[in-house]
């Protein structure tokens, strides 16, 4: 991975692996050098940005200390780069957070958060209010899965469980799957719990279903956000 957030991609590609590249720097250039080490390195499936940066910050420290003891062996074992095996990992922006459900599945969006849980939220809007919402915890889809969900709901709609005492999702349908959330940032509240949204803005009493809407806004369901 090449360019300014190659930790960022791989952790929302959902790579299994990634890793450090000692390389020459050539004048004017970035990231064409030749390569004089390398390591690899495991991405656990809920591992998150924070933790591998730090891993691979002690990781990287290490091998150009041991690169520049014995700089003249590894200058002799030098490897040129392959640029049609590079893949680039451009600097990200705000927008990255913005999701969409009708287009992201479940894994998609897991692992987007992972990847900048700790720089930017997630966010979307709440439908029936329109109201921009964000999202600081999105657990792993597995947590979830056990619970066989309706897969014949809309991306975006929304419904709240109660599992046992201690565990209780919201969980959202994604384009394929469903993801669930917590510590939910609605507007400029406080951080809600998801206990606390579904009391504030879901219909509970499945009695009295809400009307059908032509662009679901009277659904309880988050859709996209749009950039402005």
């Amino acid at each position: 991975l090449r360019g300014a957030a190659p930790i960022i991609y791989a952790i929302k590609q959902g790579l299994p692996e990634t890793g450090i590249t000692i390389m020459k720097i050539k004048p004017k250039k970035f990231d064409v050098g030749e390569m004089l080490a390398q390591e690899r390195i495991e991405i656990p499936r809920d591992m998150l940005r924070s933790d591998l940066t730090h891993k691979m910050a002690i990781l990287g420290s290490d091998l150009v200390c041991q690169v520049v003891e014995n700089l003249e062996a590894y200058e002799k074992t030098a490897t040129v780069q392959d640029n049609s095996e590079a893949t680039l990992a451009p600097v990200v922006n705000k927008s990255i957070a913005f999701i969409d459900f009708h287009k992201q599945s479940n894994y998609e969006i897991y692992n987007l958060w992972r990847s900048v849980h700790d720089i930017v939220k997630l966010r979307c809007k709440w439908g029936p209010t329109n109201t921009v919402t964000r999202f600081k915890v999105v657990h792993p889809p597995w947590h979830i899965e056990h619970l066989q969900l309706d897969s014949t709901k809309l991306p975006g709609e929304t419904v709240f469980l109660k599992v046992n005492k201690k565990q209780n999702f919201l969980c959202i349908k994604c384009r394929d799957g469903w993801i669930a959330v917590d510590e939910i940032m609605y507007g400029k509240r406080k951080v809600m719990s998801s206990r606390d949204f579904a009391n504030g803005f879901l219909r509970i009493d499945k009695t009295k279903p809400l009307p059908p809407s032509e662009n679901n806004n009277s659904i309880a369901m988050f859709v996209k956000d749009e950039e402005t």
